[in-house]
């Protein structure tokens, strides 16, 4: 199953860099991938404390334009982190079962850190939840999925 192309509304909320950024990390660029023995003591990839980092200073730069714009703006941009690291996942060829375990825990442990981050705004990661779901279903199960969840499709 491939992932869906990137969405208009994705295209439209974060121009430019970021979107190959997060693509690269999360396709495997060697720069940002985790170390072997990382992956051994089950740590979160680093991309995960880049993508953080950017979410904090966002926040930053945007709170002085006041809590109802600057909420918006963030929640839009963690929208499209997660209309991102969908693309990415989906351009992954094939993951091993240790793979979509590296996935499912740098969503975690993204989610958890802006939640710390932003408790005000309790941000849900689930549309990158569901897809990580749909990776560990048998094959006979995926189409019936695809068929329930056409926000992932490309038409």
């Amino acid at each position: 199953m491939r992932g869906p192309a990137a969405s208009p509304r994705a295209q439209s909320r974060l121009p430019g860099r970021p979107k190959a950024r997060v693509t690269a990390a999360v396709r495997g660029d060697p720069t940002q991938r985790a170390a072997p023995e990382c992956r051994a003591r089950r740590t979160h990839s680093p991309y995960v404390d880049q993508l953080v980092q950017h979410v904090q200073q966002l926040a930053g730069s945007l709170s002085q334009l006041g809590v109802p714009v600057a909420a918006t703006l963030v929640g839009e941009a963690i929208g499209a982190i997660c209309e991102h690291l969908v693309d990415g996942y989906a351009g992954v060829k094939k993951a091993s079962d240790e793979g979509r375990a590296q996935m499912s825990l740098d969503v975690k442990t993204l989610q958890a850190a802006l939640r710390k981050l932003l408790p005000e705004m309790a941000p849900s990661m689930a549309h990158v939840e569901d897809y990580l779901r749909a990776l560990y279903l048998p094959p006979q199960e995926l189409l019936a999925w695809a068929r329930a969840h056409p926000q992932y499709s490309d038409g």
